[in-house]
């Protein structure tokens, strides 16, 4: 599509018997609110969750502001879930900056770059 969101799914409650899907949109109308819904019901049998047995919850997260760092963001949002749901961190989902995902994009970039230089070595 032309526009990227994170879906991310959780257990958590007594003997993980609670299932949460929680959408992570960038975009100003947060348009991909109906395939996150369509996404984490078609995805639910596949993980185990019984029909109807889970919540879905749109986070109230930064958005963009440009058309096209949608990607930057979902992998952004994707280490902050991690740092948030294996090392404990509160994350202020509204408060991530334009700057933050500047130094993502650099990150990511040196990261493919330096890959591909050491693939050339090879």
């Amino acid at each position: 599509g032309a526009h990227w969101s994170l879906l991310t799914f959780s257990r958590f409650g007594r003997r993980r018997s609670r299932s949460l899907f929680v959408n992570f949109d960038s975009g100003v109308g947060k348009s991909n609110r109906g395939a996150a819904e369509a996404t984490a019901k078609a995805l639910a049998p596949h993980l185990g969750v019984v029909a109807g047995a889970y919540d879905i919850r749109h986070e109230d997260c930064a958005s963009q502001i440009n058309s096209h760092d949608c990607g930057v963001y979902v992998l952004h949002y994707s280490a902050l879930f991690i740092d948030q749901h294996l090392l404990g961190k509160n994350i202020d989902w509204r408060g991530i900056t334009p700057n933050e995902i500047r130094e993502s994009r650099t990150m990511i970039k040196d990261i493919i770059f330096g890959l591909a230089n050491r693939s050339r070595q090879c």
